[in-house]
């Protein structure tokens, strides 16, 4: 009777352990960011131009599914980019979008991993606006986060 009680106490503890590490990570708060990747444009040489490795940060904060992140500059696009979406488990995608350039939505994604703590996530920006000083193409990197410790504000 006492081995039967024993061994079903630590197969409940175990189904209460396995149901919290299998609930989704909450994803909010301050990351370290290393951004990498490429320019591509349409009219000019070279037509693709490498972005090197560049540190920024990303902040998020999560509500009832829904997701807005604050993404920071690297390599021309602008700082402080705020992206809205939706978050699953362990995962989210988000977007740009600003109402007088419908044509320059950026799109951003994002997939934490349990075994590494991080972030690793894409962003597709498209140019083609007409504005002066916009060169048409678009943006492709891909960015890996880690979770600042010190959970200080963005830069």
């Amino acid at each position: 009777m006492a081995k039967r009680l024993f061994s079903s106490w630590t197969i409940l503890f175990l189904l209460l352990v396995s149901f919290n590490a299998a609930q989704a990570q909450d994803l909010s708060g301050y990351w370290d960011v290393k951004v990498q990747g490429a320019d591509h444009f349409t009219d000019r040489e070279p037509s693709q131009v490498s972005i090197a490795e560049t540190e920024t940060f990303m902040q998020i904060d999560r509500y009832d599914g829904k997701v807005v992140i604050t993404f920071g500059g690297f390599g021309g696009v602008h700082s402080a980019t705020l992206f809205k979406g939706a978050a699953g488990e362990d995962n989210f995608v988000a977007t740009w979008w600003y109402e007088a350039y419908p044509y320059e939505t950026k799109v951003l994604t994002g997939l934490y991993e349990p075994s590494s703590g991080k972030i690793r996530g894409r962003m597709l920006y498209p140019r083609v606006s007409e504005r002066p000083g916009i060169v048409p193409g678009w943006v492709d990197v891909e960015y890996v986060a880690t979770r600042r410790i010190d959970m200080a504000p963005g830069r």
